[in-house]
């Protein structure tokens, strides 16, 4: 992760995040850094796509799905 090349560094509305899916700042904190770690990108990232997705519930559960095969699978070889 190479937090150098970041382009676009605007801030983002953390307000917006915890209103969009009925969070509080406290709870955003380990979503977001669960979410950064799975997909390696930065924190500021992983709260731009927490805000563009409707269904958070649905998209966490998809990354640990995903996380789980790509163990799966290394484990396997």
């Amino acid at each position: 992760m190479d937090y150098d090349k970041q382009v676009n560094l605007g801030p983002v509305d953390i307000d917006a995040i915890c209103k969009k899916h009925n969070i509080g700042r406290y709870e955003l904190t380990p979503i977001t850094v669960e979410i950064a770690r799975m997909k390696e990108i930065s924190p500021h990232e992983a709260c731009k796509q927490i805000l563009a997705v409707d269904d958070l519930d649905n998209f966490l559960d998809t990354l640990r799905k995903q996380q789980i095969d790509k163990e799966f699978k290394r484990q396997l070889r």
